[in-house]
């Protein structure tokens, strides 16, 4: 979902409804059509494993295989990605900052954050 805010879908499901879970979103910050190079997607971790309560399971290294890939549905199409890190970070980290420009030092170090010790199987997530 996107609504230009991080706010909205805290507490709103997809369809508009009020929602403890709320919705998987897209940063206010991000443009809506998905063509920064830099995307962050919120979503709940959920003990019932719905939204992104099975990420954690990515921890486990048997479970990438199988499991590598994702889908984003849109209303003009869907695409593919590739889960190529898992890692939980402090909202105070600098992973949580859109980085439009790839050729800056900001973009870099957040690139570097994310690939940091990653392994096959364990989420950032880069366009395939």
């Amino acid at each position: 979902m996107y609504s230009g805010d991080n706010d909205t879908y805290m507490k709103t499901a997809y369809n508009g409804d009020y929602s403890v879970g709320g919705a998987i979103f897209m940063d206010g910050e991000n443009r809506s059509d998905f063509s920064d190079s830099h995307i962050l997607l919120y979503g709940h971790n959920m003990k019932d494993l719905s939204m992104f309560g099975k990420l954690k399971w990515y921890r486990d290294n048997g479970h990438y295989e199988g499991h590598q890939y994702f889908q984003i549905i849109t209303p003009t199409g869907k695409d593919r990605y590739e889960i190529v890190s898992y890692r939980d970070y402090s909202v105070l980290s600098g992973i949580f900052n859109v980085v439009r420009d790839e050729g800056s030092e900001s973009y870099k170090d957040v690139f570097d954050a994310v690939m940091e010790g990653a392994r096959a199987f364990i989420i950032a997530v880069f366009y395939v």
